[in-house]
């Protein structure tokens, strides 16, 4: 639901639907579902914004030409950047420009390739530009009410990408800092790894780049899903998100390392940078934990059920411990065998993770092979401070409908540890869909890649609590 006035003039509250064209093609659009029987089709669509869209005056800064493939959520907010009481917050819509922004769509122009650069339609034709002539990630402020002609509010451009080597900002999480219903920053991951955060009060300022995901080798690992956060109890907050992608059959057979994180962005009030402002953050500031083993939980015949357990390691032994500032904390998405070497599968992170009761809940992917519509999945459980392993069993390991010990794991000599990690069967699993199940217990419903919905409960963070009446 949001207020504002659309292009015949209409204003009050409206109820709209905005989504993305997807793989199909290079745009966004916006419906007002309003009236839910609407007669014609003028009742119904707000606008469509394109890469074809806009003025393509000022060098294309207020026209579409940037905009890619995009399979993300748009966000619907309100900013308030006019730093003015007398105005009201504007409703806008946050998009990133999302995959090959270089390539043409099927309305594209003619493939005319001019010193390294995909060319512009001829300057005779009334068109605009529909091919962006950066590369760069770019983030779209668009008025969600108005007309056509001055849909862009902001194109937040992070200068990061080139035309032979194109670069895509992903799905936008907004945060309203201070509870009064408007959006105060953005942030967003890149195809390279990068992570953005966005100023919604003053949209001229430029991005800033929080942290770039790199395997140890120093590759950059793409993010393609939404990052969460949850408040740092010393000041601002813990980005936590995955790495990885699955969009076409080349990134089926990737094998590369694939990382969780959960970065600290602290606004450069508790780490500021020698000149004052942010420090970004560095991998090697960051606690590096380790998936120690997997373990066959339980096996059923019927349907053929297997439970398999993973679990990690403590705040107290983690892989590696920064000396200086600590910054955050990572893991990397592979178990090591008996000799220290990665078993590399291809794991993954490309749904939203979810906080909750101080934990981070996420799914990771293992895709099947190049003719295999399937695969694998783990559903996985951190501490979203420092990521390390729970102190109780998150799962119900062995499924028989308690938490016990029972549920804990005999790993590498420790017969009661707590696991991190779930999978139930085979096939790809979405994200949970959670139901509250009373004293802080939650159950999770979920469907896979192979038709089946799997419901998961998740045990309460807190455990006991004992009281004692004064009065």
């Amino acid at each position: 639901d949001a207020k504002f006035t659309d292009s015949n003039g209409d204003g009050g509250w409206h109820s709209v639907l905005v989504g993305a064209l997807g793989a199909g093609a290079q745009g966004i659009y916006a419906l007002d579902v309003t009236d839910p029987s609407p007669t014609t089709a003028n009742e119904l669509v707000l606008w469509e914004f394109t890469d074809a869209s806009g003025s393509d005056a000022e060098g294309g800064a207020l026209d579409g030409r940037d905009m890619g493939y995009n399979l993300a959520l748009p966000a619907i907010v309100r900013i308030d950047d006019n730093l003015s009481d007398d105005t009201e917050p504007t409703w806008v819509v946050l998009v990133g420009n999302g995959y090959a922004s270089t390539e043409l769509d099927a309305d594209g122009n003619p493939d005319d390739d001019t010193d390294g650069v995909p060319a512009c339609e001829d300057d005779d034709d009334p068109g605009n530009c529909t091919i962006s002539q950066t590369g760069h990630a770019v983030l779209y402020v668009l008025k969600l009410g108005g007309g056509d002609d001055n849909r862009i509010l902001a194109r937040m451009d992070t200068g990061v990408g080139t035309v032979a080597d194109p670069n895509g900002l992903m799905e936008v999480s907004t945060l309203d800092e201070n509870n009064d219903l408007i959006a105060d920053r953005a942030y967003a991951g890149d195809a390279f790894g990068n992570v953005w955060r966005f100023d919604l009060v003053d949209t001229t300022q430029p991005p800033t780049r929080i942290f770039q995901a790199q395997d140890e080798h120093g590759n950059p690992q793409p993010i393609s899903s939404r990052i969460a956060f949850t408040r740092h109890p010393n000041g601002g907050h813990m980005l936590l998100f995955g790495t990885g992608r699955f969009i076409n059959d080349d990134d089926k057979t990737d094998l590369s390392v694939q990382s969780f994180y959960g970065i600290w962005d602290d606004a450069g009030t508790v780490h500021p940078a020698a000149g004052g402002g942010f420090q970004e953050v560095e991998r090697a500031s960051l606690i590096q934990h380790e998936f120690l083993a997997t373990v066959n939980v339980q096996d059923t015949e019927t349907r053929t059920i297997v439970s398999l357990g993973r679990t990690s390691t403590t705040d107290e032994n983690p892989k590696y411990q920064p000396t200086g500032d600590i910054r955050g904390w990572m893991i990397d998405l592979v178990v090591n065998d008996s000799n220290g070497v990665s078993n590399k599968e291809g794991e993954r992170v490309v749904v939203a993770p979810q906080v909750r009761q101080g934990r981070v809940v996420f799914v990771s992917l293992i895709p099947g092979d190049c003719c295999d519509a399937g695969g694998n999945s783990w559903i996985n459980a951190l501490d979203a401070l420092d990521g390390s392993r729970l102190e109780m069993t998150p799962f119900d390991f062995n499924l028989d409908g308690n938490f016990n010990a029972h549920d804990l794991l005999d790993v590498a000599g420790d017969p009661d540890a707590v696991g991190s990690s779930i999978r139930i069967g085979t096939g790809i699993y979405s994200a949970p869909s959670m139901l509250g199940m009373g004293a802080g217990e939650v159950m999770g419903i979920i469907s896979d890649s192979e038709g089946d919905l799997i419901q998961l409960e998740e045990s309460g963070a807190f455990g006991w609590r004992t009281w004692l009446q004064l009065q």
